[in-house]
């Protein structure tokens, strides 16, 4: 349960009285906040529970089931519109949570009382793309820097430690997206376009940094010289100080491979490249020849201390960024060398297939909640966090069915569906089977995205602004309002 410390305590006093009253088995949950499916949660599981534990506690009944109602975070405004949107589109079939009395959110924080400033009503705040422009996306972060700025002039929010009524200030804020790919780079260029400090919490990239692909080259060639990428990289890389002229002269010569090109340069007599080359295979001998006794992590500090390459990271671009990510390797070598699959070989397969299942660190975070910048991350990042102003950001984005498009899908309780292809008449096409497949694997997977919304408008304390595009506003109004005439609801 993702809850609050008062809610925490709150929850220790309902489990104490439970099990006091003589409960043998107690659940406790939300399962509106399972969005891992996509590691394989299930959160029809915990429903069964949730439908075969009762509330209360008395002859014969042995399992309860204890509901954290009150929300101990947001204000009233933030629970009405939460509780709004989801009575209205959350149920069994959708979502597979009954949205209802017992599951609903109901107010138990305590906030100051505000007389001025903007009011704490949660916003949508909707924008008509422009015609001639197909960047949607650098239009509405241009919309939520205006918004930021009009937030900071006149909206007070609640001092955590004095309990008192302040200006927001930027830390206040955050940008939540269902993804960051292809939006946080627009949305941090944009407010740093507009004087607004932000920072991206990234959960990918970090092989792909300059920095830290000159070292994983240096290891790679380090290993294997018969490695050409990885050699020719180290050897243009401040690490070997070749330039691109001296490269296109090594690798004019005849031999194989690169590295015997420069074992056959390094031979030639009189000629200050030939005497570059030979420099060069003295020094990386030099460390390999370091493998069998030195831990990696040592040979890669004595590297960067040699080349004075921390001194160089730092003089770039985002400098205190890179001697994280740099420092973050060294701390991931040195905790791999305390495995059971130490050395050098074993390192490097173990990045390789790191880097081949996309399973990334994330770069080095450098930043604490006490820095005054604008946070921009994924909804999941966010879980289990809180924010005075949250901005849900990309709500017209599309929903990803690819699953439900593939040659063969498969599902725990249904089995597999494939294509039908009839070799004769050479016809493909979807069974009756991948079809029902297809239909369930779509509404589980709206289901899921439904619980991800949850989380990203239980996130905010004070104020709540949901924002996203729409290429024709008048007419899109006009069709929500007739889709919620139909459904009996009103906007």
């Amino acid at each position: 349960q993702d809850t609050s410390r008062m809610q925490w305590d709150n929850f220790k006093l309902l489990l104490l009285e439970g099990l006091s009253q003589g409960a043998d088995s107690l659940i406790v949950g939300d399962v509106k906040q399972s969005i891992y499916q996509f590691r394989l949660a299930r959160p029809q599981i915990f429903m069964e529970k949730f439908d075969s534990y009762e509330k209360e506690v008395h002859d014969g009944v042995r399992l309860q089931r204890i509901d954290l109602a009150k929300n101990y975070r947001s204000r009233r405004e933030v629970v009405e519109c939460v509780n709004y949107l989801f009575y209205r589109i959350m149920g069994r079939d959708l979502g597979n949570v009954a949205y209802d009395k017992d599951s609903a959110l109901y107010l138990g924080a305590s906030f100051a009382d505000k007389e001025q400033g903007i009011p704490d009503t949660a916003e949508l705040c909707l924008l008509e793309k422009e015609e001639d422009s197909d960047n949607a996306k650098e239009q509405e972060a241009r919309m939520i820097a205006l918004k930021i700025k009009e937030l900071l002039k006149d909206y007070y929010v609640t001092d955590e430690h004095t309990g008192e009524l302040r200006k927001a200030s930027y830390r206040d804020i955050v940008i939540l997206l269902r993804k960051t790919k292809e939006w946080d780079e627009v949305f941090k260029t944009v407010f740093e376009s507009e004087g607004i400090p932000a920072y991206v919490t990234k959960s990918s990239g970090y092989f792909e940094t300059g920095e830290i692909r000159v070292l994983l080259n240096f290891l790679k060639c380090l290993d294997n010289p018969k490695q050409d990428i990885a050699l020719f990289g180290t050897m243009t890389s401040s690490l070997g100080g070749f330039t691109d002229e001296e490269m296109a002269l090594v690798c004019s010569a005849k031999e194989a491979s690169l590295w015997k090109k420069v074992q056959a340069k390094a031979l030639l007599a009189d000629d200050a490249l030939a005497a570059k080359c030979k420099n060069f295979l003295t020094w990386y001998t030099g460390y390999r020849e370091q493998i069998p006794y030195e831990p990696i992590h040592k040979i890669l500090r004595s590297v960067i201390q040699e080349k004075g390459y921390l001194y160089e990271v730092a003089s770039m671009p985002g400098g205190q960024q890179r001697l994280a990510n740099v420092q973050m390797l060294l701390a991931k070598a040195e905790s791999f060398e305390k495995s059971s699959y130490s050395g050098l070989f074993h390192f490097i397969r173990y990045i390789d297939k790191v880097q081949k299942y996309d399973i990334e660190f994330g770069e080095a975070g450098i930043m604490d909640e006490q820095d005054d910048v604008v946070r921009i991350m994924t909804i999941h990042k966010s879980k289990g966090l809180e924010f005075p102003i949250c901005f849900v950001a990309g709500c017209a984005g599309r929903f990803n069915q690819m699953d439900a498009q593939k040659a063969i899908i498969c599902d725990s309780n249904y089995g597999i569906g494939l294509d039908y292809v009839d070799i004769d008449n050479r016809v493909k096409y979807k069974d009756l089977r991948k079809r029902f497949l297809a239909k369930h694997i779509v509404e589980e997977n709206l289901g899921e995205e439904l619980r991800v919304l949850y989380v990203a408008l239980t996130r905010a304390k004070e104020k709540l602004i949901l924002t996203g595009t729409t290429k024709n506003l008048e007419k899109s109004m006009e069709k929500w309002v007739q889709t919620a005439e139909t459904k009996g609801q009103t906007l």
